[in-house]
């Protein structure tokens, strides 16, 4: 049964970031495989054509934390990347396949397409998984001088592989809270076992920060230390380099610019890759239409894979296999609002109803959206009693142009936390809730009194 790249590819939008990742991987990978390395296997027949192919495999481990040892048994999550690197004077190139047979050992979830140029063939098709075809997987592409350079094919498995990830990695942050512009410096501690090559990226692909977030975040690529092989200023900065046993340090320092009003909690996103195997795919480079892996022992978990192409070329390619460890971000935001309480004093002997709570705004925030089921009144972050849904109103009732929301508590159950705790004098109430989603907060003082 055929259905079309697109579809499938939609089903995996929430993936986009982890996509975007993959992408810059590959660009990576791409830029630190020299081209003069992929014209040696190529013959020198001025009209033959060169098909470089790339198979990666990828051990990945995300987590909250910001630290690992390197002799902690960690989950990890193995990974696929198939893909081609064309050489310009070598197209068009028609009917590059990527075939893969599971052999029924495991099943796939997956995506393809092309990067360098947005892929616009209305008859590129991806098949399975199903049950028809056994999780197996077609990546059919015809490529033109037009169209982009890297077809690729990721397949995302469903076996998790526990090993001790071969070195440890520490992520620290000078300062991680911002009311107002303000630089962070980070640093990334790599403890390394034994010598090898290494990846170290601080921010992302897919952005340093989620979008539509009400602050920016920008890389100082001057700052980094040691210098590094990639500094894009929005997204990330990147090493790569080989390491010998020790403790190596990697830093560089990030501009937070957060809105008028604001206060944000930001922690980038580090990832750190060992690259332990890295050869030259076996048989190869040879001159025909297609190659394939079926006794290559390093894919017996993958299963057998062809490269294809219905013109005859001659194929050079390199097996990858990397071990990562990511620290996933940490980015959260508080809308500063002012509140003010009325009364100002209140007596632990009245038998009142409500206490009044006015709710004002920074300028890029609307009152309108506070959803008043999610507002609360609380005292040294104790949650006392949550505001009434009725009665609530918009106005402007400080008349300094800028709107606020009434709402009301319940004023018997704020005086016996009162009376309970023995609260005399001045005392600190916050209010906070949810506008449009974001949360927000605000303080302010009344003054309790006996009699």
């Amino acid at each position: 049964m055929k259905r079309p790249a697109i579809a499938l590819v939609g089903k995996c939008a929430k993936n986009y970031r982890v996509k975007i990742r993959i992408i810059v991987t590959m660009l990576t990978v791409a830029l630190l495989v020299p081209m003069a390395t992929i014209a040696t296997a190529a013959s020198e027949e001025a009209d033959q054509r060169l098909l470089y192919i790339v198979i990666e495999e990828h051990w990945g481990y995300l987590t909250d934390e910001s630290s690992v040892s390197p002799d902690v048994v960690l989950p990890f999550r193995v990974d696929w990347l198939l893909w081609g690197n064309i050489a310009k004077d070598s197209l068009p190139i028609s009917n590059f396949k990527i075939t893969l047979d599971s052999r029924g050992i495991q099943e796939f979830t997956g995506w393809g397409g092309g990067w360098g140029i947005i892929h616009k063939h209305p008859d590129e098709w991806l098949y399975g998984p199903d049950e028809t075809y056994d999780y197996n997987w077609w990546l059919w592409y015809e490529i033109s001088p037009e169209d982009a350079l890297h077809p690729f094919l990721h397949l995302s498995s469903t076996r998790i592989i526990e090993e001790q990830p071969g070195f440890g990695a520490t992520r620290s942050v000078d300062k991680m809270i911002f009311s107002e512009p303000g630089i962070q410096h980070v640093t990334v501690t790599v403890e390394v076992e034994e010598t090898m090559e290494f990846m170290i990226e601080i921010g992302s692909g897919g952005g340093l920060v989620p979008k539509d977030v009400p602050f920016t975040a920008t890389i100082l690529g001057g700052t980094a230390n040691p210098t590094p092989q990639m500094v894009i200023p929005e997204a990330l900065v990147l090493w790569r380099l080989e390491l010998e046993p020790g403790v190596h340090e990697f830093s560089v320092d990030i501009k937070i610019v957060p809105e008028e009003g604001v206060r944000v909690v930001f922690v980038p996103e580090v990832s750190i890759s060992r690259f332990p195997i890295k050869k030259s795919l076996p048989g190869l480079p040879i001159t025909s239409n297609s190659v394939t892996f079926e006794d290559f022992k390093i894919l017996t978990t993958l299963g057998d894979v062809t490269f294809s192409s219905s013109d005859v070329v001659t194929w050079a390619g390199d097996f990858y296999s990397r071990v990562r460890v990511i620290f996933r971000p940490m980015t959260a935001v508080m809308v500063m609002a002012t509140i003010d309480i009325d009364p100002d004093t209140l007596r632990l002997e009245s038998k009142g109803k409500w206490i009044t709570a006015y709710i004002e705004l920074p300028h890029n925030w609307n009152v309108a959206d506070i959803d008043i089921m999610t507002v609360e009144l609380l005292h040294g972050g104790e949650l006392i009693t949550r505001a009434e849904e009725h009665p609530a109103e918009i106005g402007d009732y400080d008349s300094d142009g800028i709107l606020d929301l009434m709402v009301k508590f319940d004023m018997q159950a704020l005086i016996e936390y009162l009376k309970r705790i023995g609260a005399e004098g001045d005392v600190e109430l916050t209010v906070k809730g949810l506008v449009a989603g974001t949360p927000f907060e605000g303080t302010d003082m009344i003054k309790v009194i006996h009699g």
